[in-house]
């Protein structure tokens, strides 16, 4: 476990204190801390984005979970207290192959971009369950040790932990990477999801090189995507299907390279479009190179808010 803080700094040099509260009213003593920019301690870390820093520090093992945090930041003569009351929800599923078999795997569950990993291991019928603080969580990633030899992750996207909830992957031999989805606003009645797949087989065995020109640049392509039809893609939508109208191919720049990437267009009619909206995309395609068919098979999820309306995010 970990304590993470994070706001705007008033200063360049400044200290952090944190002292927790325990579910039975007990406090713990004060944690200080020094955050300055050009200091560094092994015991905990500090990123800076611009004016804002993140603290990074262990956590030491507790009978259970706290239940209120109070910080407090001061630089100079000016201090800033805050009391946090800490709010958790439970996270669990089952995780099964394309074929329905349970799958033993890895739950990874990442609060900012790819740091600050926590997770446990499903058991061997692929049940898991993780107790999580309420918040937006940047990624969840499921898989085992085959990755990238026989299947590749199932993702889960910007997930709203702010109920128990339960997510259930399958594992397959591709990835829904960089799910991201939203209303159309303004126009027709339907939602947009843009995603990079991946497959496993492509990965291992590149197609020849090949290029493409976009505004009048060229660039190299680093294919390792399965070619999808809208046929052999469904979108659910708090379980309940949303018919593709559109699919393109589009091409997402990375380091100085481009990769395949798909935009769909589905329809929002007939769904229920208020409250919380878990959207589950999963692909299985079909390719034979040289003879032999490889099947390319993912799962991945996203979860939003539309308002009122099913338009906008709150």
């Amino acid at each position: 476990s970990t304590l993470e803080i994070y706001g705007q700094a008033p200063s360049d040099s400044f200290a952090v204190s944190a002292r927790i509260s325990m579910p039975d009213g007990s406090w713990g003593p004060s944690r200080e801390y020094v955050v300055q920019k050009r200091r560094r301690d092994p015991s905990y870390q500090v990123q800076w984005r611009g004016k804002f820093f993140k603290l990074t520090a262990p956590a030491s093992d507790k009978p259970g979970p706290p239940a209120k945090i109070l910080v407090t930041v001061q630089s100079g003569s000016n201090h800033w207290t805050k009391e946090i009351a800490c709010r958790y929800h439970r996270l669990s599923g089952k995780i099964t192959d394309f074929e329905g078999r349970p799958f033993r795997a890895a739950v990874l569950v990442r609060p900012d971009d790819f740091d600050g990993t926590a997770g446990v291991w499903s058991d061997t019928a692929g049940n898991y369950s993780i107790l999580l603080p309420e918040r937006i969580y940047s990624n969840i990633f499921v898989d085992d040790e085959s990755y990238g030899l026989k299947t590749a992750e199932a993702w889960g996207w910007h997930i709203i932990a702010d109920a128990d909830q339960t997510l259930d992957f399958k594992v397959g031999t591709g990835e829904v990477y960089n799910l991201n989805v939203w209303p159309n606003n303004g126009g027709a009645r339907t939602y947009f999801l843009s995603f990079r797949p991946m497959s496993v087989f492509f990965y291992q065995n590149r197609p020849p090189q090949t290029s493409v020109t976009i505004e009048e640049k060229l660039y190299d392509v680093l294919d390792v995507a399965p070619r999808l039809k809208s046929n052999e893609i469904t979108v659910r939508f708090n379980g309940k299907e949303a018919p593709i109208v559109s699919l393109q191919k589009y091409y997402e720049w990375t380091s100085g390279k481009v990769m395949p990437a798909y935009l769909l267009q589905v329809s929002r009619e007939n769904l229920e479009n208020i409250g919380k909206q878990t959207v589950i995309v999963e692909y299985q395609s079909e390719s034979e190179l040289g003879g032999k068919k490889v099947v390319h098979t993912s799962t991945g999820v996203f979860q939003f808010y539309p308002n009122f309306s099913g338009l906008s995010f709150y």
